[in-house]
């Protein structure tokens, strides 16, 4: 009994996990793709210097998620 709750905890986590990582993922392409086509068209961006810091902020959020990713699958 105790072991069917258990395994049903650990199928939810990972579920959860999934989910929240994948929102990220999804997160991160658009933040991406937003950044690349306002650096096509730096000269009429005045939130260049914010998105630079924003991009940091994507390849942060990129290597979370890739360890997140990582301890989901060996734990």
């Amino acid at each position: 009994m105790w072991n069917m709750r258990l395994e049903h905890l650990k199928a939810l986590k990972r579920r959860f996990l999934k989910t929240i990582l994948m929102r990220l993922l999804l997160t991160i392409l658009m933040l991406n793709k937003l950044f690349l086509h306002i650096q096509k068209n730096q000269r009429r961006c005045f939130l260049l210097p914010h998105l630079k810091r924003l991009h940091i902020t994507v390849l942060q959020l990129w290597l979370l998620m890739q360890h997140l990713t990582n301890s989901l699958v060996t734990g």
